[in-house]
């Protein structure tokens, strides 16, 4: 019994010491499941393999290497938004014993994509400069993408980039710079030079980085220019958005892929303004956001290479405030059904509008007087 006894004790005892570290315990099976995954990607990506994609789809082109290689790759729905025919681009590459790595890059190369690993899986999603097309690049655009990063910058003259043209080999017209100071000129040179050699899209990204701008490229050419300029530039885009009752996260995001640009949401934007209603046939970026804002009290301001968007101020400092009544209501139909009602309270209503509705407030009261005069007289 006391044998007995003495087993149930150490049963007991194993249980209550081991009880608290399962919560460590799954971690780290966690850890170690997530580093086994990344070893076995490792070892793949160093693996020769051959294969021949002869004209496909870009999906297929990677739905083909992944399966060769027998790695897990997610490609961002943002390239297929920013190729010229989306996911109908089509790709010709032969690859004969050379390593995955070697493969993936070569294929991101020709498309002026990248690749970021996660875990164990390979993420294909759009280069900085191709995102800020804000739209399908054309095939020149795509090309110039893939000579600037192609194109390895050794050595450069104090006028660079205004001679990046001859560097590329190709007929493009000069790049278009900002107009800046000499001395702004050569210390955004001396950046460039410091890093020396790198690509010419790694040299431009530290050249505009020096002047506080940024570059990308329109059609055949190459510019340079302010942040805020480029941000302005990219709000008159044309967007077409159909939001009846939509979520405002959503329509942000759709907004953000038709011109390239981040939407930051600052804090308790999507608790204030959960849903929006807007429509836009081709309109420019700004009047739908300047639609949105004027509906739902938003706000938006330029900060860098993005756009802050804000809720609305806090219903203290904007509701009803003593002796401003509601004077009336303006209904604006929209599109599927869909009415604004904007109320009109007296402090927004001008001096003469307001002398005009006292003198009719006051004609109407002496004419309801009137009326119950004799009601008054009588017995």
């Amino acid at each position: 019994m006391a044998q007995q006894s003495r087993m149930m004790l150490g049963v007991a005892l194993a249980v209550l010491a081991l009880g608290p570290r399962t919560n460590r315990g799954a971690v780290a099976t966690t850890a170690a499941v997530k580093r086994e995954n990344s070893i076995y990607l490792q070892r793949r990506l160093a693996q020769r393999i051959s294969v021949n994609l002869k004209t496909c789809t870009v999906p297929q082109a990677f739905a083909t290497l992944a399966d060769k290689a027998r790695i897990s790759i997610d490609v961002q729905q943002r390239v297929y938004q920013l190729l010229p025919l989306g996911d109908r681009t089509l790709i010709s590459a032969r690859f004969k014993a050379v390593s995955v790595r070697a493969a993936m890059k070569s294929m991101v190369r020709q498309l002026v994509l990248r690749i970021r690993r996660a875990g164990g899986r390979l993420v294909v999603m759009p280069s900085r400069s191709l995102r800020r097309s804000g739209r399908r690049a054309t095939w020149a655009e795509l090309n110039l993408l893939r000579a600037v990063h192609g194109l390895t910058v050794v050595h450069i003259e104090a006028n660079w980039p205004a001679d990046l043209a001859k560097q590329l080999h190709q007929p493009i017209p000069a790049v278009r710079l900002p107009i800046v100071s000499g001395a702004l000129q050569a210390a955004a040179v001396a950046a460039v030079r410091r890093e020396l050699p790198e690509s010419a899209a790694q040299a431009l990204n530290t050249y505009a980085r020096a002047l506080h701008c940024v570059w990308y490229v329109r059609h055949d050419r190459i510019f340079v220019s302010s942040a805020a300029r480029w941000v302005r530039h990219q709000l008159h885009r044309p967007v077409f958005v159909h939001a009846a009752n939509a979520p405002l996260q959503v329509v942000l995001a759709d907004l953000s892929r038709a011109t390239g640009l981040w939407l930051a949401p600052a804090a308790g934007l999507y608790l204030a303004v959960p849903t929006v209603n807007v429509r836009s046939d081709g309109g420019s970026a700004e009047q739908t956001l300047a639609a949105i804002s004027g509906a739902t009290g938003m706000t938006w301001r330029i900060e860098g290479q993005h756009l802050v968007i804000a809720p609305p101020r806090p219903l203290s400092s904007v509701g009803p405030q003593p002796g401003d009544p509601i004077m009336g209501m303006i209904r604006i139909p929209l599109a599927d059904g869909i009415h604004l009602n904007l109320f009109v309270r007296k402090s927004q209503l001008s001096a003469a509008v307001r002398k005009r509705l006292g003198a009719k407030l006051q004609h109407d009261l002496d004419m309801l007087g009137t009326q119950l005069a004799p009601a008054a007289k009588s017995p």
